[in-house]
């Protein structure tokens, strides 16, 4: 697409505001954004995460953006960041809200080639479980309980997490078979 928009495609009508500059790209599916800029994101509509199983997923190209030296993150509530790669390039989400800091899936984003791949976060019970291009690569020993209300960057900035399509935050933890098919 030519044309950002932060638009909510589903009936849910959660649509959010853009900050700082993020651009259109062609994307994997359709239009995409580049959050390339330190304080580029998206801020949504606060999604609960208390008590209810999710899924998040997303396109996304790698190899992800340089310039995120701490972290590169995609989404963020008031405490938690649910999916992010930390500097050794590993999947997982960060626990402010408990303390405990960040939660490795295992998965090394380094491995993969450069291109589109898809990510997904799936949380039923306790854990939550990671997905690439529907292949289960590991689990974090954490379930983010906080809400979510940016994604693209840590809405503090420095954190953006690149070239990224069809971000999808669902209230259900999708079955394995769902996000194989995606």
């Amino acid at each position: 697409g030519t044309t950002l928009s932060a638009a909510d495609s589903t009936s849910n009508a959660n649509n959010g505001t853009k900050n700082g500059t993020p651009s259109a790209i062609a994307g994997q599916i359709d239009g995409g954004a580049n959050f390339s800029g330190s304080s580029d994101n998206v801020n949504i509509t606060s999604i609960s995460l208390n008590g209810v199983a999710y899924t998040i997923s997303t396109w996304v190209v790698t190899p992800l953006p340089n310039s995120c030296s701490s972290y590169c993150t995609l989404t963020r509530g008031t405490n938690d960041h649910q999916v992010l790669v930390n500097p050794s390039n590993l999947l997982g989400e960060y626990d402010n809200a408990g303390g405990t800091a960040f939660h490795s899936s295992g998965f090394s984003m380094a491995t993969l080639s450069g291109g589109w791949h898809y990510i997904a976060a799936r949380v039923n019970g306790s854990n939550t479980d990671f997905y690439v291009d529907g292949a289960y690569v590991g689990s974090s020993n954490i379930k983010s309980n906080d809400n979510i209300t940016y994604f693209g960057n840590y809405q503090g900035g420095g954190q953006q997490w690149g070239q990224t399509d069809e971000v999808r935050i669902s209230n259900v933890a999708r079955s394995a078979d769902w996000i194989k098919t995606e």
